[in-house]
């Protein structure tokens, strides 16, 4: 479900006010099977959602969620009509990615985008400007500059440094540490976590439907970081789409790490400086991730696998398995390819 207390629903509702909206209706293949009398309370993934809620289907990699989903309204190539679920509306359209993106735009308003005026901020003794409608537990540690927003929750014994800015809606945890210049939103965030200067946490995820001009999709999704995790200076991590990006308990996260939209982390990985990782990707626990490696979209990299630095992940990790390399194989494999083509080379250059 679309957490409410970073997103508003809006008054639209019923299929026939999206139909009404010429931007959206003119990407909509075929009204004729359509019930535009049915309402639509709020959208969800393929594999989450419920005969009230409204998903997508535009990559192939997800046909079996396609098949099996009890989503009431579905927008996805018609192609796909035949072999829709029989208790899903299928919306048709040959565009169904950036149709998804104008009808969420319409349905959600992002709360976070609010001002709040002047007069609803007080300026404690240390110079933070905190909301009236904050929360803060007692021993709540605030420095010069910082801005805690309206809804926020804060944790007993959590230190806030220096021009930090706590989101509206934001809840963090007990004994959190939270360094210069960090900025939080959308995001739920436990206790004994560490997060360095200069970390973006909860804001837009990079997602576009693309085209002769580049649709934004909204990002609906929240942050969540799970006790003791610590992130690293101007580390960045985006709030998912429509699922959450979820950091496990215990996982530690180098400097400038980027890690995308969607992205599910489980326990006590370690992911080394200047890694990208692309979004809806999913870690099992205790994956450790060298240096400036990069992960490609959607994929698993299993429990206990290893990323060697530098690496470029383009296929799934089985557990226990070490990839090297560009595009990364087995470690062995590689070590093995690099030996060869060294002794070729040394041959090469002799004769």
């Amino acid at each position: 479900m679309i957490d409410e207390r970073f997103f508003k629903r809006t008054e639209v509702r019923y299929l026939s006010d999206l139909v009404d909206i010429p931007s959206i209706a003119k990407l909509i293949t075929d009204k004729s099977g359509l019930t535009l009398e049915a309402e639509i309370h709020s959208v969800a993934t393929l594999k989450d959602a419920n005969a009230s809620q409204l998903s997508f289907f535009d990559n192939k990699k997800y046909k079996d969620d396609f098949l099996n989903s009890s989503a009431g309204f579905c927008l996805a190539k018609p192609d796909y009509k035949d072999i829709a679920p029989k208790t899903m509306q299928l919306i048709p359209s040959h565009d169904p990615y950036r149709l998804y993106a104008l009808i969420a735009a319409q349905l959600y308003e992002n709360l976070n985008q609010e001002n709040s005026r002047a007069s609803d901020y007080s300026c404690d003794d240390y110079g933070a400007y905190i909301h009236k409608n904050a929360s803060l537990e007692k021993n709540v540690i605030t420095a010069r500059g910082v801005v805690i927003e309206a809804e926020a929750v804060i944790g007993s014994g959590t230190i806030i440094k220096a021009n930090s800015v706590i989101g509206r809606g934001c809840h963090i945890g007990r004994n959190c540490l939270i360094d210069t210049n960090v900025s939080i939103s959308h995001a739920l965030i436990g206790d004994f976590v560490v997060i360095s200067s200069g970390a973006r946490i909860g804001q837009e995820g990079f997602g576009f439907a693309m085209g002769v001009t580049h649709q934004p999709v909204p990002q609906l999704g929240r942050v969540i970081l799970q006790d003791r995790v610590n992130l690293g200076a101007n580390s960045c991590i985006d709030r998912g789409t429509l699922k959450d990006t979820i950091i496990g308990e215990g996982t530690c996260i180098d400097n400038m790490v980027q890690v995308g939209h969607g992205v599910v982390m489980g326990v006590h990985c370690i992911v080394a400086g200047n890694t990208s990782i692309a979004g809806s990707v999913v870690f099992g626990d205790y994956v450790v991730c060298g240096g400036h490696a990069c992960v490609a979209g959607h994929l698993q990299i299993d429990s206990n696998s290893r990323i060697a630095g530098a690496a470029a992940v383009t296929r799934d990790v089985k557990s226990g398995q070490t990839v090297a390399g560009y595009p990364a194989i087995n470690i062995k494999t590689f070590f093995r390819n690099t030996t060869f083509l060294n002794k070729i080379a040394s041959k090469g250059a002799k004769s």
